[in-house]
Formats: C-alpha cells, sequence, structure tokens
C-alpha cells in the first residue's frame, strides 16, 4: 500500500491557477465596490448640485424652475409612487385667506410668504397648508405631507370611505314617492 504525498513538483503545477483565480475574484470585487461608492458619490454630487439650484430658484422667484427642479431630484431617486394628477385635482384648492389660522405664514416647499391672491391647498387629516403648484408637483413625487410625512393617499382614502359611509347611511325615499 502506498501512501501519497505531497511532492515538491506538486504545488508548483496547480499554484498559478490557483492564484489566478484567487486574484480574479479580489478584481470582481473590487471592481464592484468602487462602482458601489462612485454611485453613492455620484448621487451625492447631483443632490448637492440639485438643492444648490432650488435655492437660486427660489431666491429669483422662479418657480417654475424650481418645480422641475423637484421633479427632478424625483427622478434621480427613481420614486415614482406619488399621486396621480387626477388626484391632485381633487384635492380642494382655493385663495390664501390670513385670518384663518393656517399652519404659517409661508409655504414650506418654496419658503415664500402667502399672499392673498395665491391659490393654496390644505391638506386632508393634517390640515397643513401649500401653494397648489408646490405641493402638486411635491404629490406627484411623494404621496407624503412635506411637514408632518402624513401619507396623503390613506388620508383621502379613508376621507372617501367616510364619504360613502355617510352616503350609505343618508335616508333615500323610495322610488316612485
Amino acid at each position: 500500500m502506498r501512501i501519497y504525498s505531497l511532492s515538491p513538483e506538486c504545488p508548483a503545477k496547480y499554484f498559478p491557477l490557483f492564484w489566478i483565480i484567487l486574484l480574479f475574484g479580489f478584481g470582481l470585487h473590487f471592481i464592484e465596490i468602487s462602482f458601489f461608492i462612485l454611485k453613492i458619490y455620484w448621487r451625492a454630487y447631483q443632490l448637492r448640485r440639485t438643492i444648490m439650484n432650488m435655492n437660486q430658484f427660489a431666491e429669483s422667484g422662479d418657480y417654475q424652475r424650481f418645480n422641475q427642479t423637484i421633479l427632478e431630484l424625483g427622478e434621480i431617486y427613481n420614486d415614482n409612487t406619488g399621486l396621480l394628477p387626477a388626484d391632485i385635482e381633487r384635492l380642494e384648492k382655493r385663495y390664501y385667506q390670513p385670518n384663518l389660522q393656517e399652519n404659517g405664514e409661508s409655504c414650506v416647499i418654496c419658503l415664500v410668504e402667502f399672499n392673498a391672491e395665491d391659490k393654496v391647498i390644505t391638506l386632508p387629516k393634517c390640515e397643513h397648508t401649500f401653494h397648489s403648484e408646490c405641493v402638486g408637483v411635491w404629490l406627484q413625487k411623494k404621496p407624503l405631507c412635506p411637514m408632518c410625512r402624513g401619507n396623503i393617499r390613506n388620508s383621502m382614502l379613508d376621507l372617501e370611505s367616510q364619504a360613502g359611509q355617510a352616503s350609505e347611511n343618508y335616508y333615500r325615499p323610495p322610488p316612485g314617492v
């Protein structure tokens, strides 16, 4: 019975293949981690640039470009979970009334003070008030209140279900009466 032992030549035959496979694996992981880090830095750069643009547009009063920048910000993060435009249109729009107790004297999205001629939307449930243009763009990207992060989609569904129950409980006379 012969017991095989490793001869000095045996490791030499397989040594280069082992190191090639090992280095190839480390190289792939290095490339993967490098791309992940570059992606994080690229998103941070885009976010900083977008915030700087938003500040410039808000200071100059260019709200169309400000709203477009908010849309671009949503595209950076591939966030397509906002409300549909039809749902946003169902929210009640009105002119700002300074004598009412509002949540503040300025829109927290664009940081501009409300005027009597501004159209505003007061969100359901939380009753926070914003310029209709600002909150419309915001809600297309995120269905959350910009102030309290309350879910507007759920609030609208709750109000609709309550309205449905109220209409079911409402007395309707029988047909022909």
